[in-house]
């Protein structure tokens, strides 16, 4: 299996893609468990399912893109408000601007931009959203270095401006995951060697991105994470099915900032690493927000 995502409405939904150019929908509503196979013309057996990602509209209508070889990102609407057994589901989008395998799809939170990633560096920007009478349109097309995008974070405003504000580089591992806390003070930076690097301060900080520290995470790669709406917490998980609990001190760390203006926060793993089956696993990251943290709240109380 390949590119999993996870969305929650209406009940509990799992998105699974496979090599084969198959896309399953497992769908669990009143406990009924479903298995809905999507599939786009013209795909099975030609293209492999290379990303996932959802985008939930409402309890009952999310959005699935799915990232394709070949350069096709397809975007399906499925409506989740009919009885338990059924599950509406339609092609609403067929979005094809590069030739290069897609290895990456990402929502922006005003849901009116989609960011895409190919395996040559390339960042493909579609504007006005699954809402829009006119679809989608292909805004820009970027180079981004020539190597594979394989990760995205953004800003909660989602403007599409662009410039590099600054270049992280406190490891030499490749980096599997980037991911903003709520408050948008702190930057986290998993990788492949199972490092957590935490930055702080923000892009709209005088001082920029200051390196908080480096945590090791039991040295499987790091494929996932949730933050606390407080920011205080973040798991995160990673390919060993280990979940690691990381919380933030109460007090600053105590070394001088470049900026006396900035503080720099300190995580420490409070819990034993959380070894999760599958079934746990899939529960634990398969709930919409507010359930998210209630897990997450749990399992670090529980210890």
């Amino acid at each position: 299996m390949m590119g999993v995502a996870r969305a929650g409405g209406g009940g509990l939904v799992l998105g699974l893609g496979t090599t084969s150019g198959q896309v399953f929908l497992v769908s669990i509503v009143s406990d009924n468990l479903l298995w809905l196979p999507l599939e786009v013309p013209d795909t099975s057996g030609k293209r492999r399912v290379k990303c996932l990602s959802w985008l939930v509209k409402s309890p009952d209508q999310l959005y699935l893109a799915t990232g394709y070889s070949g350069g096709l990102v397809a975007v399906w609407r499925i409506d989740l408000n009919k009885a338990d057994s059924q599950v509406e589901h339609s092609v609403v989008g067929r979005l094809q601007d590069t030739k290069a395998d897609i290895t990456l799809t990402s929502w922006a939170p005003d849901e009116r931009v989609q960011a895409v990633g190919t395996v040559m560096g390339e960042v493909v920007f579609y504007v006005s959203g699954p809402g829009s009478s006119s679809g989608w349109q292909c805004s820009q097309k970027l180079g981004c270095g020539g190597s594979a995008i394989t990760c995205a974070a953004w800003m909660t405003n989602s403007r599409i401006e662009h410039s590099v504000v600054g270049r992280l580089q406190d490891t030499k591992a490749d980096i599997t995951l980037t991911s903003w806390a709520p408050d948008n003070r702190v930057l986290a930076v998993g990788t492949v060697m199972g490092e957590v690097v935490f930055y702080v301060s923000g892009p709209d900080s005088s001082s920029g991105w200051q390196c908080s520290q480096k945590l090791g995470c039991g040295g499987s790669a790091i494929t996932c994470a949730a933050w606390m709406t407080n920011s205080s917490i973040l798991a995160v998980g990673g390919t060993d099915d280990s979940i690691h609990i990381l919380q933030r001190r109460q007090s600053p760390v105590t070394s001088t900032p470049t900026n006396t203006q900035s503080s720099l926060f300190s995580y420490c793993e409070t819990t034993s690493p959380v070894t999760a089956n599958s079934r746990n696993i899939f529960f634990l990251h398969s709930q919409a927000s507010r359930c998210r943290q209630v897990c997450l709240h749990s399992l670090a109380k529980r210890r």
